[in-house]
């Protein structure tokens, strides 16, 4: 539920764009470049007049990209007025994003010369960020900052207390149950869970897998999972709206992906005290390693077959992880590094008046 004091403001109509201005847009969402600063210059027209059309003459102190992959609202927004600060976020190693998932991540790149700070969610996250895009994007290497995410303490525990989904109770009743939450597409690598477990699985036939979650290589995963003979102990659970119970639930969660953010789970399953096996990739060895929460492994097969049997036999450290205090400092940092002032200033400002606005925008279709 959104706070009361923040106001949501639709986007209505179309860009108002002259001929040329359109063929520059079509341009950047077709090569994901322009090839020259006057074209630059022109595009960037456009976005100034669309700025105006949707917000008029208000005021803003910062606006903040909470996106970051969408080409539109990443120039909509590197189009503010002088003087607004103007951030983005990175929430993952956006190059490897690009290659892997997003070619369109290239015209994101393109803007990020015009924002003030690019914020990533963890420390090396930032340097990883920092040293593939700096220099190849001629963006001035201080712009790029750490601001952990924030979680919602009180909603997560509270969403997981409520019934377990009765299909989950019965597959893990009596079992020793992995978890893996999250989407199903590739640089989350269920394929190399699955065979780690299938392989575990062979001295310890006590214990099951659950994944839950969706998207593109559901189809993969499946197929998978019968060729390798564990149907009857590997469940794809699909997408749940509540997945806060499962998480509560099962024995240990683990993450095989091959490149992380500061992953949203990680937090989720640190704030209910749940074990944790992940790969030893930036993000989730920058998140567990400070708490001396979970196991780190190799990124490979062999490495997640070896942190479930340390699961098994007693091996995962608990580690001491404080949600609360991991809130505060986020929600600080928020505030001095990527809207440029103190919290305490920023309580005092009148909301009413304009004085900051926090836009954030999924969709990848402009109009």
């Amino acid at each position: 539920m959104m706070p009361r004091d923040v106001k949501v403001l639709a986007r209505t109509g179309i860009v108002v764009a002259d001929p040329e201005e359109l063929w520059l847009r079509h341009l950047m969402t077709q090569r994901y470049c322009l090839p020259s600063e006057r074209m630059i210059e022109r595009y960037m027209d456009m976005y100034e007049k669309e700025f105006l059309r949707l917000f008029g003459g208000a005021r803003f102190d910062a606006v903040v990209n909470f996106d970051g992959y969408s080409i539109f609202w990443t120039s909509l927004l590197a189009a503010a007025p002088n003087g607004v600060r103007k951030a983005i976020y990175m929430h993952s190693d956006m190059h490897a994003e690009m290659t892997i998932r997003f070619p369109n991540l290239l015209g994101v790149f393109a803007m990020l010369k015009k924002y003030d700070v690019l914020v990533s969610v963890s420390k090396q996250l930032c340097e990883v960020n920092r040293s593939n895009l700096s220099e190849a994007f001629q963006i001035p290497g201080d712009r790029f900052q750490c601001c952990e995410n924030p979680i919602d303490v009180g909603r997560i525990r509270s969403k997981a207390e409520a019934p377990l989904d009765g299909d989950i109770a019965e597959w893990i009743k009596g079992k020793t149950s992995f978890l893996s939450l999250g989407r199903l597409s590739p640089e989350k690598d269920h394929a190399k869970l699955i065979r780690a477990f299938a392989a575990v699985r062979k001295s310890h036939p006590e214990s099951v897998l659950v994944i839950i979650g969706d998207g593109p290589l559901r189809q993969d995963i499946e197929q998978l999972v019968s060729e390798l003979g564990v149907t009857d102990a590997v469940l794809i659970g699909g997408p749940r709206s509540n997945p806060f119970p499962i998480l509560a639930a099962c024995d240990c969660l683990v993450m095989s992906s091959n490149h992380e953010g500061q992953p949203m789970v990680l937090l989720e399953a640190m704030t209910l005290g749940v074990p944790v096996v992940a790969t030893d990739v930036d993000g989730n060895r920058d998140l567990l390693k400070p708490y001396g929460y979970g196991l780190l492994v190799d990124n490979s097969i062999d490495g997640m077959t070896v942190g479930l049997k340390s699961f098994l036999a007693g091996c995962v450290p608990a580690g001491h992880f404080d949600p609360e205090e991991h809130q505060r400092r986020a929600i600080h940092s928020f505030y001095r590094e990527i809207v440029g002032r103190s919290p305490a200033v920023l309580l005092e400002s009148p909301l009413n008046n304009g004085t900051e606005a926090f836009l954030h925008e999924r969709d990848q279709d402009c109009d």
